[in-house]
């Protein structure tokens, strides 16, 4: 009678543990794909990186730094696909630096200044 207690309980645990195993597999794969369809969203090696560019029109009319009015001074670079205009190099140098907190100031600034 032990003995039948004893494979009974060595069965049900290792279908248990299966299950486990099972279920951690295709939560693994499920994270997979998520990660895999957030890597795909642009290819583009630069789309994140603050680069200085020549020429283009920028989409804002006042420095997301200083708040001052862009002129024919401005120095652009280009951010997440957009050309941006900062007022000069001290400016340029800080949205390099930490482009996210100025990017947030651009939303305000737009073609008609300040929302």
């Amino acid at each position: 009678m032990r003995k039948i207690i004893l494979m009974m309980f060595i069965l049900f645990l290792g279908i248990s543990l299966t299950k486990v195993a099972f279920a951690q597999q295709k939560e693994k794969k499920e994270d997979d794909k998520t990660t895999t369809q957030l890597s795909t969203k642009n290819t583009d090696p630069q789309y994140n990186e603050v680069v200085s560019v020549k020429e283009g029109t920028p989409v804002n009319s006042v420095c997301p730094v200083s708040g001052e009015e862009l002129d024919d001074d401005m120095q652009l670079i280009k951010y997440h696909g957009e050309i941006i205009g900062v007022c000069c190099k001290k400016c340029l140098k800080k949205i390099k630096a930490d482009p996210e907190k100025y990017m947030k100031r651009l939303k305000k600034n737009n073609k008609t200044g300040q929302q």
